[in-house]
């Protein structure tokens, strides 16, 4: 029993899954070229597919955020369209950090075979736009879900 309150603790504990995505993600790290990143890359893209559907299933209904909990007041907060301003704008941060990868459009640049402007502008629109969208829903249905 002590050997499974310890596997509980430990799979609970918040620095043990940090240091634990620290060792996943560190060799990564040593790659020369975006290119050697494809692999790495699609499967961090599924994760984030699953995590926006996961989000959007909730929203919708499909599954039920709430399960486990006695009182649905106890898993969900209100949900108003317009909160004080002072709230709005100390969640800015959060998304300027979201939106901070702009120096990495020097190696994406050099990783562009048949590099133009247009293309390079292509890709910048594409990239901002499908980070948008996807940072909108699921800001969007996970307040939905969830509330303030």
């Amino acid at each position: 029993e002590n050997d499974e309150s310890f596997t509980v603790t430990l799979l609970l504990s918040r620095r043990f899954w940090v240091v634990g995505a620290l060792l996943a993600v560190l060799p990564f790290s040593f790659y020369r070229t975006l290119d050697e990143l494809k692999k790495a890359s699609a499967l961090a893209l599924v994760f984030v597919f699953l995590l926006a559907f996961g989000i959007i299933a909730y929203a919708s209904g499909a599954a039920d955020p709430c399960y486990g909990f006695d009182d649905e007041a106890d898993c969900r907060g209100d949900v108003v369209p317009v909160t004080n301003f002072a709230s709005m704008v100390s969640k800015l941060p959060i998304f300027v950090f979201a939106f901070t990868c702009h120096q990495n459009i020097f190696p994406v640049c050099n990783e562009i075979q048949f590099r133009t402007q247009a293309r390079i502008n292509t890709v910048i629109v594409a990239s901002i736009g499908f980070a948008l969208t996807l940072f909108a829903v699921v800001a969007l249905e996970g307040y939905r879900t969830y509330g303030s």
